[in-house]
């Protein structure tokens, strides 16, 4: 997380961070504090959940998605957010907030009612993670060749390969691996 930064004058302005990732404040380059970070772990905590970000532009279009993160409109669509506690939606919804004066901080973060029952997992919530994730381990290595041959991973462009002026830039990078079959 950044440096305690919240006054004034010590307010940064340099542009940086991973596009899907970054607060409203950075953009508008009207200087930051470390609300930006806590701003970040909203969207980190969101696709965590969820498994896909809460801002989205086809083609890696970076103005739409800059566009999108401007305005801070997002869901929580069905089914992907269909098992989730109204708590942690309210929580991603303090954290993802454009205003980053009602933003939390990370001292509010961490003393929220959903961050501190998390030391409360039980051990059949555990067993039950853990058999979502053998499932689907079980079913990747089931698939026939045919099926996935090529697997595609995405590398997001960073802020700092986007051109500076309207924030242009190149499209996402796209990493393709042969998956082994033995």
């Amino acid at each position: 997380m950044t440096e305690n930064a919240s006054s004034d004058e010590t307010q940064l302005t340099t542009i940086c961070g991973t596009p899907t990732y970054v607060a409203p404040e950075v953009l508008l380059e009207t200087g930051y504090d470390e609300k930006v970070d806590t701003w970040a772990v909203g969207v980190i905590l969101y696709v965590m959940l969820c498994g896909f970000p809460p801002f989205q532009a086809l083609d890696g279009n970076q103005t739409e998605l800059f566009t999108q993160i401007l305005a801070g409109h997002f869901n929580f669509p069905s089914p992907s957010w269909d098992n989730t506690s109204a708590s942690v939606r309210a929580l991603i919804l303090c954290l993802v907030d454009i205003d980053r004066d009602t933003r939390l901080t990370a001292r509010q973060l961490f003393e929220n009612v959903w961050v501190q029952n998390l030391a409360d997992v039980s051990s059949e919530n555990e067993m039950m993670a853990q058999l979502a994730i053998d499932t689907k381990i079980g079913a990747y290595n089931r698939m026939e060749e045919t099926e996935g041959e090529y697997l595609y991973y995405s590398r997001r462009t960073s802020m700092d390969e986007l051109s500076e002026c309207g924030h242009g830039g190149s499209q996402d990078g796209e990493f393709v691996f042969r998956r082994s079959y033995s």
